[in-house]
């Protein structure tokens, strides 16, 4: 990274890749490692495509850990990080790149986009939503204002958010927390130390975005999906609601999608090819296109 910072992408190549097809890469959720999603990235090679994954910076091999005297938040991520990323790959890789994110990096590949809309054909979110309290219903609204409040009050008191501790993520930077938590009460992105008007941005975006969530994710509710596609409309967005019999599960929730990526992967697949990215696509059954 530009300044010093190290990530590791790790690339899966099918063995017969489509010709000229696109290249996804896959940025990981808060305090998740990006070795927990190889089951997706290998289920996506089962469909022809090549897909990258790569830690967020402070998680997995990034070669920062936050802590006091180790601060970062959504700026160096979306207007650092993500950009050396892809400037990696398509260096390296033939084919367009799509971003394909879950929960906080859908949430930080749309801020990416956003800032630099060129690098990339097309956003795929999993299980990704915006954090304004207001998307989940009474009385858990009231549940995400109040941990995502007392989560930022901890991490300035802290110098880090200890997420590892309470089960939540892992341990996060004071700004990353900061800029998530204004997010969560207020409903806008404003990041910390960016000269970037993410509303303004997000508002001109034109891209395809393929939303993916899931009924019984309590993390990921349908509104809040909705409030985060809502930011970006002059984007082709489709929005699949998918619950765990569609997946031939008893639960899904927030992670365990992953174990059924050979079922996912193919619905990615389908509307990556059949709408050739930067068209509106419609949903695919069974699962039920939400038009929020």
């Amino acid at each position: 990274m530009p300044d010093g910072t190290r990530l590791v992408a790790t690339l899966f190549e099918p063995s017969a890749p489509a010709d000229g097809g696109p290249v996804m890469v896959c940025f990981a959720a808060m305090g998740v490692r990006a070795s927990y999603y190889r089951p997706l990235a290998e289920a996506l090679c089962r469909q022809g495509l090549r897909a990258v994954t790569v830690d967020l910076r402070g998680n997995g091999f990034s070669s920062v850990r936050a802590g006091r005297g180790s601060d970062f938040g959504y700026r160096e991520i979306a207007e650092l990080d993500f950009p050396a990323v892809i400037r990696a790959v398509r260096e390296q890789v033939p084919g367009d790149v799509v971003l394909l994110g879950h929960s906080l990096g859908g949430q930080l590949a749309c801020l990416a986009a956003a800032a630099d809309p060129g690098q990339q054909v097309g956003i795929v979110l999993i299980a990704s939503c915006s954090i304004y309290f207001r998307g989940w219903s009474f009385p858990r609204n009231l549940w995400v204002l109040g941990f995502t409040q007392v989560a930022d009050l901890t991490a300035r008191v802290l110098g880090y958010f200890p997420g590892h501790l309470v089960r939540f993520g892992d341990r996060e930077a004071r700004r990353l927390v900061r800029d998530w938590s204004h997010q969560g009460r207020t409903g806008r992105y404003r990041v910390a130390g960016s000269e970037h008007d993410y509303e303004a941005l997000l508002a001109r975006l034109e891209l395809s975005v393929l939303a993916i969530s899931f009924a019984d994710d309590h993390y990921a509710p349908r509104h809040a999906v909705a409030h985060l596609l809502g930011k970006m409309p002059a984007a082709e967005t489709t929005h699949v609601v998918l619950s765990p019999s569609d997946l031939g599960a008893r639960a899904v929730g927030h992670f365990g999608w992953v174990r059924h990526a050979d079922l996912l992967a193919p619905r990615i697949a389908e509307w990556l090819q059949g709408h050739e990215v930067a068209e509106a696509c419609p949903a695919t059954e069974p699962g039920a296109r939400i038009d929020d």
